[in-house]
């Protein structure tokens, strides 16, 4: 019997991010709280305009896997996301700048989002299936 696609993966639309050609190749997430949209950082940005191009930079890191790093074409490719609002982020600690090399990294991005999240959740899955093993 042919195993059925999930819910998520069943889609009528073509080339939007992680999918491509009605297959899915995998799905990208960010992993955020609902606290998120109350967080003092966050607030701090203002306008919920700014709030949501920090949203797209979250996303655009997910999508692209940089491992949280924010490269330069960000500004380019998300709509606000200029040198300005890139700089108030480091200021309010949404992101942080390498000083040698100027590199920008999303804050706690390995914590929330990145390998070191993959890892934990691969282990939670397989404790979960060991568990369910019967002998």
């Amino acid at each position: 019997m042919a195993r059925r696609s999930p819910p998520w993966a069943r889609h009528s639309w073509v080339g939007a991010p992680g999918f491509c050609g009605g297959c899915v190749t995998r799905p990208y997430f960010v992993a955020i709280t609902p606290a998120f949209v109350r967080h003092p950082k966050l607030l701090e940005l203002g306008s919920p305009r700014d709030r949501w191009t920090w949203l797209e930079v979250l996303c655009y890191a997910a999508e692209y896997r940089t491992g949280g790093e924010v490269p330069a074409v960000v500004s380019r490719v998300v709509r606000g996301a200029n040198e300005n609002f890139l700089a108030r982020c480091v200021g309010i600690g949404l992101l942080e700048e390498n000083p040698l090399t100027g590199t920008l990294t999303i804050h706690d991005w390995d914590e929330f989002n990145g390998a070191q999240r993959e890892r934990l959740l691969a282990r939670e899955r397989k404790r979960r299936e060991r568990e369910n093993v019967t002998l």
